[in-house]
């Protein structure tokens, strides 16, 4: 589809593909190592930092978001110990609707 055609369908634009991909190319690496013999070993022990990152990007988002979720619990069961469980439902739904929220923003 030309740019033209785009423009005119009124489809967004398509965005480049940025995800790192799960293997490098064997026939990428092969002309790499036509050309320098080292290449290929950095190439690969870049790939595996950029995915060693991104795993420990998604794990210390997800003990976040589990260490705020207990949180949010734990104060909604503390609430409602003590005798406020209005308060405790706003708050749980506040907090809930927030981190929601806060996904839906950072992941789309």
């Amino acid at each position: 589809m030309s740019q033209r055609e785009l423009e005119q369908s009124g489809e967004p634009e398509p965005r480049p593909n940025t995800k790192i991909p799960a293997i490098p190319n064997p026939e990428l690496l092969k002309l790499y190592h036509d050309i320098s013999p080292e290449l290929p070993g950095l190439i690969l022990a870049d790939w595996k930092y950029h995915h060693r990152i991104a795993f420990l990007y998604a794990m210390t988002a997800l003990i976040i978001g589990g260490a705020v979720a207990l949180g949010l619990i734990a104060g909604f069961v503390y609430l409602v110990h003590i005798g406020y469980p209005a308060v405790a439902t706003l708050l749980l739904g506040g907090g809930a609707l927030s981190i929601v929220a806060g996904f839906r923003s950072t992941r789309l």
